[in-house]
């Protein structure tokens, strides 16, 4: 089967239409045929587009399947119909699940719309060929489809909120023909959608929002973009239909003709809703009346509006009855008399008056409290206890001056009661001395003289588990490398430590590697760092190697100062990798060195058959001197030739020099207590 072919999209706008004119021997060709189709079906989407609208048909709905992927994804599309604003009629005859297209947006929300296309397939041979050595094929259909395309940018405004508004605006108008207020709603829409035909740049129908993230549609936000067309029965239904809820076998009357909750908005000035409350207000003898205020002149009736409840709450209000609105039964007989309290209306002023009846002479504070029998008052004849406060200064008299306070041991008392006061003092004379104390000793002592509080008595004191003197004195014993002294003012001491000490702070040494090979690791022997420290610190660096002295004794150059720190191999690509390893247990460190040169050819070296004497050996050969594999680790040679080319110990004799390549480092290091 021939790969269908993808027809270009036609343009979406205004034109005039033509038609074939028939006649008998009229010589048919393509483009008369093409016309034919162009007129019909320019024909159709006209009447589409400017007639019925576009937007969802029926059906079309999307669901998202169950093995959705972000990187492609799918959707699952119900069948259904639509039109989009170009008029084209856009059909699913099944449901399918359709690859989604267009601008993709796999982190956030994406706004899937159906797009109208079209597919040439079918491919047949041509009847006549223009070489008869080629075979021309054409494609014999086209096929209306459709594709689902995504957009980050979410659809335009729903255009039933500006039909509500365009409705409401006609029915606040102060237009009351209906007639006139129709023609008004029409010019309206008439300036606002049609003075202009409108166009079709992106002919989309929106269907679905997708959150691929979630995997899943977002309801909400579907529904709030949806467009439908409103076909016949649509319109039929919204206005004058009933809804028959057979679930709860009732009729609801709930369509716009039979919605007589004021659906377009008309307000109550326009159909004069109120008429009249008490003979006030609009009527048709009267003019209208916004707005009719009640209220209570002499405010003894509150008058409270609740909007919310459409009614008006009549309540008495807190100050409603005053003496002026007074019964006068109720001045006469509301309240009565009794024997110490006399009633007097006076019905004139509309007033009260309570009149107390001479009493009998009272005492009112007694020793205790007594409830009264008598009835008169409240009553004549009871008493009060005292009240805290009652009894002040003046009215002690003499016995509490002379017996309340006793003085003993050293506080002596002298009462004055003419002015009124007590004076305490010690009775410790000038010419006592009385025992000097020492509060702090040994031991806690508790004193049993009655003076002060008290004179011998004692307080003990402990410092790490020792204790002062009898006197109170603790001695500070310098020790080593501390010094006490003497400070400048009378209660100062200054305690000095002496510098050094027997502890070791810091170690140093260095370790050398010999004939080290490119790419090698060596590993030093254990190297006892003799600090004191449980927790050690170690520093290493790489110095350079000129000057390194052999076991001979012989120098080379002179010895570099030159050492190079921290990170060495950020700025030196031959600078070898350097790691310490620290015993806790043992004391000591081990350095293990990485040579990071790279790897290079194996060269020979000198024979002794060769020029000079010497032989060239591989790097290999040199290197399994003396066993039948190459050690793990190498220690530093003990010798180094004054050429510079590094012998293996056991081979001086035999003419064989080690690779040119081999390098010596000289690692120091330095240990600290961490």
């Amino acid at each position: 089967m021939a790969q269908e072919t993808k027809v270009e999209e036609a343009r979406c706008s205004l034109q005039t239409f033509e038609r074939n004119r028939y006649f008998y021997g009229k010589p048919m060709t393509v483009s008369d045929f093409e016309a034919e189709q162009r007129y019909l079906i320019g024909k159709h989407r006209y009447i589409n587009r400017l007639v019925h609208g576009a937007g969802v048909l029926c059906g079309l709905q999307v669901t998202v399947p169950t093995g959705f992927s972000i990187e492609r994804p799918t959707v699952e599309v119900a069948e259904g119909a639509a039109l989009d604003c170009c008029g084209n009629l856009i059909v699913n005859g099944r449901a399918s699940t359709v690859e989604v297209k267009g601008d993709y947006n796999p982190e956030g929300l994406n706004y899937l719309y159906i797009k109208y296309t079209e597919c040439s397939k079918q491919p047949v041979k041509l009847a006549t060929n223009g070489s008869s050595c080629e075979e021309v094929c054409c494609y014999n259909r086209i096929q209306e489809t459709f594709e689902i395309v995504a957009s980050r940018t979410e659809p335009g405004a729903d255009t039933s909120a500006e039909a509500a508004a365009l409705t409401k605006a006609a029915a606040s108008s102060d237009n009351t023909d209906p007639e006139a207020a129709c023609r008004a709603l029409v010019e309206q829409y008439y300036q606002q959608h049609l003075k202009t035909c409108p166009g079709c740049d992106d002919p989309l129908v929106f269907l679905a929002v997708l959150n691929p993230e979630k995997g899943e549609l977002e309801e909400t936000e579907t529904a709030r973009y949806r467009s439908l067309v409103f076909n016949n029965s649509m319109l039929h239904d919204l206005l004058c239909d009933l809804i028959n809820d057979y679930s709860k076998h009732v009729v609801e009357y709930d369509k716009h003709l039979a919605d007589f909750n004021n659906p377009h908005q008309t307000t109550a000035e326009q159909v004069r809703a109120l008429q009249s409350v008490n003979g006030v207000g609009n009527s048709p003898a009267r003019p209208f009346v916004a707005n009719i205020d009640l209220r209570s002149n002499d405010n003894t009736i509150g008058i409270t509006p609740n909007k919310n409840a459409n009614r008006v709450e009549l309540l008495l209000a807190a100050n409603a009855v005053k003496p002026p609105h007074l019964h006068e039964d109720l001045l006469t007989h509301l309240l009565e008399s009794t024997k110490s309290v006399r009633v007097v209306p006076d019905l004139a002023n509309k007033k009260i008056t309570l009149q107390t009846v001479p009493a009998a002479l009272v005492t009112s504070v007694g020793g205790k409290q007594n409830i009264g029998a008598s009835s008169s008052y409240a009553p004549e004849d009871h008493v009060h206890d005292l009240s805290e406060g009652v009894v002040e200064r003046k009215h002690l008299g003499p016995d509490v001056y002379a017996n309340l306070i006793q003085g003993g041991g050293v506080v002596k008392v002298e009462p004055d009661p003419v002015a009124g006061t007590i004076k305490v003092s010690t009775d410790a004379a000038p010419a006592d001395d009385p025992k000097q104390v020492t509060s702090v000793v040994g031991a806690k002592q508790l004193g049993k003289s009655p003076k002060y509080a008290r004179a011998d008595h004692a307080h003990d004191l402990y410092i790490n588990g020792r204790s002062p003197n009898e006197s109170g004195q603790f001695l500070l014993k310098p020790g080593a490398n501390v010094t006490i002294a003497n400070g400048a003012a009378p209660n100062e001491l200054v305690i000095s430590a002496a510098a050094g000490g027997g502890q070791t702070i810091i170690s140093t040494g260095i370790f050398v590697f010999e004939d080290v090979l490119p790419q090698e690791i060596r590993t030093s022997t254990l190297i006892a760092h003799r600090l004191e420290s449980g927790l050690v610190a170690v520093v290493l660096a790489e110095e350079e190697p000129d000057g390194i002295q052999s076991a001979s004794g012989i120098r080379l150059s002179a010895l570099s100062l030159n050492a190079r720190f921290g990170d060495i191999t950020a700025f030196d690509d031959d600078a070898p990798f350097l790691m310490s390893i620290v015993d806790y247990t043992q004391k000591t460190i081990q350095i293990k060195l990485r040579d990071r040169r790279p790897r290079l050819e194996p060269e020979t070296f000198l024979k002794p058959e060769d020029e000079g004497g010497f032989r060239f050996a591989a790097s290999g050969e040199a290197a399994l001197i003396g066993g039948t594999e190459p050690p793990a680790d190498k220690e530093s040679s003990e010798f180094i030739s004054p050429t510079g080319t590094l012998i293996p110990p056991g081979t001086e004799g035999t003419g064989i020099i080690l690779d040119p390549n081999a390098r010596t480092y000289r690692v120091r290091w330095w240990a600290i207590p961490a």
